[in-house]
């Protein structure tokens, strides 16, 4: 079965959230951290990335229109298991750059998506399927669409569901 980061992982207890990640390079780890999650600013996040204070900059990529998108996967991490097997996110190109988003299980199992710069994914990470171009879709429409969905779950709401929502929205 495909997997998504888990705990243990770079999500909760590794290179993510507890690790290297949450309050430290960034939500998400050395992998796809750096940035911290970005919402709408009204201070409910507390990913403590280091962007999370700088409210014009999320304001501007939270009301970016995402132009293109492209899913990418990467080895995942299960339990420190190194390629065990897969992350997925999607890389959304606007006028404020390139962003991953992607599901993590954070914060005791209530995990969400986050958004990180693209700049600071590793080699790892590698395209999958096509690109495609988008109209009147923004990074905030995105984050309350997946948010609509509630906490992550291995089964039924993971990268991979994230991932194909955000690629496939029209």
């Amino acid at each position: 079965m495909a997997q998504c980061d888990g705990y243990g992982g770079d999500g909760y207890g590794g290179d993510g959230y507890g690790g290297d990640g949450y309050g430290g390079d960034g939500y998400g780890g050395d992998d796809d951290g750096g940035g911290g999650a970005v919402d709408d600013d009204d201070g409910a996040d507390g990913s403590g990335g280091a962007d999370d204070n700088d409210d014009v900059a999320n304001d501007d990529l939270y009301n970016s229109d995402i132009r293109s998108t492209q899913q990418v996967q990467r080895p995942g991490q299960w339990s420190g298991y190194d390629g065990f097997g897969f992350h997925e996110g999607t890389v959304a190109t606007t006028d404020q750059g390139d962003f991953l988003l992607h599901n993590t299980p954070s914060g005791g199992g209530a995990g969400r998506t986050v958004v990180t710069s693209a700049d600071d994914m590793s080699s790892k990470w590698k395209n999958v399927g096509e690109p495609k171009l988008h109209e009147s879709y923004s990074v905030g429409d995105a984050m309350q669409d997946e948010a609509s969905h509630g906490s992550y779950n291995l089964f039924s709401n993971n990268c991979m569901d994230t991932s194909k929502r955000v690629h496939s929205h029209d």
